[in-house]
């Protein structure tokens, strides 16, 4: 993620969760054929926080992919300063802070 200044990926868990933790503006194309269209959830709580745009995978064409690479390329700072303030919708300690709950519950 250090070397890209954009990401365009499926919308899973461990995606955006990466996206938010390393602060990378997105387009996210959630997989349709997910279990209850939990991608479509991720890619919103992302989009939330002004760090992805959402294409849902039925509009994916050539025309639209070129319209958001020229926007981001029109804005490239803009776009990297959207990513960078999704960092506050990530959870770096998710793990301990778990283990936290388990341990108080015990």
């Amino acid at each position: 993620y250090s070397a890209c200044d954009v990401v365009i990926s499926r919308s899973g868990g461990s995606t955006v969760s990466e996206l938010a933790y390393f602060g990378k503006y997105a387009l996210l194309i959630p997989y349709p054929f997910a279990a209850e269209l939990h991608q479509n959830d991720n890619a919103a709580y992302l989009a939330s926080g002004g760090g992805a745009e959402i294409l849902m995978n039925e509009d994916v064409t050539r025309e639209r992919m070129r319209e958001f690479v020229s926007r981001f390329l029109a804005d490239r700072g803009g776009c990297i300063a959207k990513g960078e303030q999704s960092k506050r919708l990530a959870f770096p300690d998710a793990a301990g802070a778990v283990l936290q709950l388990i341990r108080d519950n015990l």
